[in-house]
């Protein structure tokens, strides 16, 4: 009877072991990273697409370590950025954000001339918090995404593996030190991962609210620019994007990877722990004496001014769904600067938005045939269909 005891209890105990590895593995995109389950899920960090694979679809991290969102415990926001993350087969981690109080506000803040608005040094301090998650994860490289961008569902399949071809082509001509005759030789040995080697950038722009800058600046510029079928007609973007690739030159359906010389906003960025921990030590107030209007402009400046090394996709690949519901707008009152004017039920640069209503749905055939058309960069179910198929109407 005891020996039989025995047999049962270890069957039961294989059993049980059997279910959570199987259906616990189904939850990892949805689980709260605060809880100790979350904690044990990803204590071992996933390997980052090797070069020589790099063909073909990115993985569900994108070829980084992690894609780690910025999003309050309360957010309305989070239930249609998992739906959006599960639609397109994106894993996203979202660090718990404690409640912010007026202490951690002022840490902000410079002591002199400080220009920040409160809803801003909130949000800042929600960027601070998710590049502290990342640098204590262990993870090489991670893209911070704040919780209301939308992006296409031909991100993974079609826009990433283009980008960051055009990336790793970029940042292996680059150099910090251009007399030095080894230089080329220790850039040909070092780790090279999909996006490249981690020591050859410190911030990649993949969302953002416009890197615009003069035409002069061009020619010295390093840039790469390629068709990308999944692109919305010129006619159908934010105006001043528009307005810019038309001074530029740029044809329909075309995108680009260049230097980063004025990116603003931060809707979703790459960083290596190197650059993570280089913000949290130099970038984590405003600009003693100056003040700064906002986080992003503090990336900026560094972009700009410090010698960064900085590269920006344009158009961008991730766009906030609605200026309006920001939570700076919210607690401000309104928008910090004007950035997304709606096309419809179109976000921003973006024809086939996973965030669209039309995607909203958990009908098994639609949701088939959702990823049958994340296969084709030409074919999109939402109000921008027509135009998505016909680059050309409108001019």
């Amino acid at each position: 009877m005891e020996c039989r005891r025995r047999d049962l209890a270890l069957l039961a105990t294989c059993a049980l072991a059997f279910f959570l590895y199987f259906n616990l593995r189904h939850l990892h995109r949805t689980i709260s990273t605060s809880s100790p389950l979350h904690q044990y899920l990803v204590s071992e960090e996933r390997p980052e697409i090797p070069i020589n694979l790099a063909n073909g679809p990115a993985n569900a991290t994108l070829g980084f370590g992690g894609i780690i969102a910025v999003s309050k415990k309360d957010s309305h926001r989070r239930s249609s950025l998992l739906h959006a993350a599960k639609l397109t087969g994106i894993d996203i981690l979202i660090p718990e954000q404690p409640v912010w109080t007026d202490a951690d506000v002022e840490s902000v803040k410079t002591k002199k001339l400080s220009v920040i608005s409160r809803g801003s040094a909130m949000a800042w301090l929600g960027h601070l918090n998710a590049l502290k998650w990342f640098v204590e994860s262990g993870l090489s490289s991670a893209l911070i995404l704040e919780d209301d961008v939308d992006w296409d569902i031909h991100l993974r399949n079609y826009q990433i593996p283009l980008v960051a071809s055009a990336v790793r082509n970029l940042v292996s001509g680059s150099s910090d030190n251009t007399n030095d005759p080894y230089e080329a030789l220790r850039r040909a040995n070092r780790p090279q991962t999909y996006w490249g080697g981690l020591k050859s950038w410190d911030i990649l722009y993949l969302g953002q609210c416009g890197d615009y800058f003069d035409l002069k600046f061009w020619p010295e510029l390093p840039h790469e620019i390629f068709t990308d079928e999944s692109l919305p007609p010129l006619q159908r973007m934010h105006p001043d994007t528009e307005d810019w690739l038309r001074e530029f030159g740029m044809q329909h359906k075309q995108r680009m990877v260049h230097k980063s010389k004025e990116p603003l906003c931060t809707f979703a960025y790459a960083v290596t722990r190197e650059s993570a921990q280089r913000i949290l030590r130099e970038l984590s107030t405003e600009e003693q004496n100056h003040g700064t209007w906002a986080y992003d402009v503090r990336l900026l400046e560094a972009c700009r001014d410090l010698g960064w090394k900085c590269w920006t996709a344009n158009p961008e690949m991730f766009h906030h769904t609605d200026e309006r519901d920001s939570d700076i707008t919210k607690i401000n009152g309104k928008p910090l600067f004007p950035v997304s004017i709606k096309d419809g039920d179109m976000t921003p640069n973006i024809a086939c938005g996973a965030r669209s209503e039309a995607f909203f749905t958990i009908d098994p055939d639609m949701l088939h045939k959702i990823k049958e058309m994340s296969q084709d960069p030409a074919l999109c179910l939402s109000t921008a269909t027509k135009d998505h198929d016909n680059p050309m109407q409108g001019d």
